[in-house]
């Protein structure tokens, strides 16, 4: 099952899951086989704690073992700094954070916030400021006072974004608010014209050495292969109704659903502190370029820029990964 998943031969009972390359997708994918199988229902959040078919083959054979629930994740608990809470992308778990982890070091505390609805069982959140309210509540069952320190990914950004708005106005301190990539939801959705993304992919590949134009050029292809290939397995499936072709459990569906939607609905007001903005330094082709990301004019004390390799969604993968956790480390140093 690990080894179909993963496309890997062979993996031992004791491999380490984040040491064999495996990312979100393959989790989800991975234990909704499990699901299917044993009839049990696992957190993704549960290979933080056992990262092994050995480990997961245990609790499996725990017949009154129930998953316990929170959206609080311990990643790396120990530490003398200052803890740092991630916040989930729009896919709602928080497995991307693993390795992020493991480069900011062992003496950095880490936890992540992943989304209400992965077990299945409890309802998702339907607004980006309910998200906020709940997960604060989380955060101080480890960390009571501020300063906080807060980041996100993408989507989850934006919520720690929220949530800094809803710590300030309770009067707490926020000592970092660090944007992953994150676009404000106020920037502009309409589609650049195709000369406009042609004089960007000029401008990446401009600014790169050959080795790294290549890799440039092969990640945009695999991109796009990987984007036909899921339209057609989305297309072939809807002729079998009930059958689930990418093989992600409807639950997670669900969630991805409800957060791009309360993305679409949340109206962003002016944020009295200062906003950390780690920017990816290939820019997107789908958005028209916005320097500060949408953020210049919701930011009262200002937005600080901080250009890391890669692109959206590779800056928080391996290799581009090491320089995100450096970068951060950097601004974790200044609170």
């Amino acid at each position: 099952m690990w080894e179909e998943t993963l496309g890997i031969k062979p993996i031992g009972v004791k491999d380490n899951f984040f040491e064999l390359g495996g990312h979100s997708l393959n989790a989800a994918r991975l234990f909704f086989k499990i699901q299917e199988k044993f009839d049990k229902t696992l957190p993704l959040a549960t290979l933080f704690q056992t990262p092994t078919i050995e480990g997961i083959a245990n609790i499996l054979q725990q017949k009154e073992w129930s998953a316990p629930w929170s959206s609080l994740v311990p990643i790396q608990p120990k530490g003398s700094r200052r803890p740092l809470f991630c916040i989930h992308a729009v896919g709602g778990n928080v497995l991307s954070y693993q390795v992020v982890a493991h480069y900011l070091g062992q003496d950095q505390p880490v936890y992540g916030l992943q989304s209400r609805g992965l077990d299945g069982k409890s309802q998702p959140h339907t607004t980006i400021e309910e998200m906020a309210r709940d997960y604060i509540k989380e955060i101080r069952s480890v960390q009571p006072k501020g300063p906080y320190c807060l980041t996100g990914h993408s989507f989850g950004g934006i919520v720690a974004f929220e949530i800094a708005q809803q710590l300030v106005a309770a009067g707490e301190k926020v000592g970092l608010l660090a944007l992953l990539d994150t676009f404000s939801p106020t920037v502009s959705t309409d589609v650049p014209s195709l000369s406009y993304q042609f004089y960007i992919h000029r401008l990446n590949l401009s600014r790169f050495k050959l080795k790294d134009k290549f890799l440039y050029v092969i990640d945009r292809i695999l991109w796009m292969f990987e984007k036909l290939g899921a339209k057609i397995v989305k297309k072939f499936y809807q002729w079998f109704p009930g059958k689930n072709g990418d093989g992600i459990p409807e639950h997670f569906k669900l969630i991805e659903a409800n957060n791009f939607q309360s993305q679409y609905t949340y109206a962003p007001k002016v944020y009295p502190g200062k906003v950390t903005v780690l920017r990816a330094i290939e820019r997107p082709t789908k958005e028209y370029y916005e320097p500060f990301l949408g953020w210049g004019d919701l930011a009262a004390g200002g937005v600080d820029i901080v250009e890391v390799p890669g692109h959206h969604k590779t800056l928080i993968l391996e290799p581009r990964v090491q320089s995100l956790a450096k970068a951060l480390n950097e601004c974790l140093d200044k609170v």
